[in-house]
């Protein structure tokens, strides 16, 4: 299982976590793909939303042997160029 989760600029949570199940039995992604999850999470940023720095989390646990690993990912939000 995966649960993906972010956090604003401020440290506060931006929208709902996602959970996913993991890729298991499933065929390899397409070509330079890295694919955890059967699931994924999608990011849009809305004007009004804050700018900065963005931490994407996906906490990933295995039911069997009970072992978890953490990813983290950070993205940057920025001003879009006036066209």
């Amino acid at each position: 299982m995966a649960r993906f989760t972010t956090k604003t600029p401020e440290g506060k949570p931006w929208g709902e976590p996602i959970d996913a199940d993991l890729w298991v039995n499933q065929p390899p992604p397409g070509t330079d793909a890295l694919q955890l999850a059967i699931g994924n999470l999608g990011v849009v940023v809305d004007p009004g939303d804050p700018l900065g720095v963005y931490m994407v989390k996906a906490e990933i646990l295995d039911r069997v042997s009970k072992k978890k690993m953490t990813l983290e990912q950070k993205f940057t939000a920025v001003e879009a160029p006036r066209e």
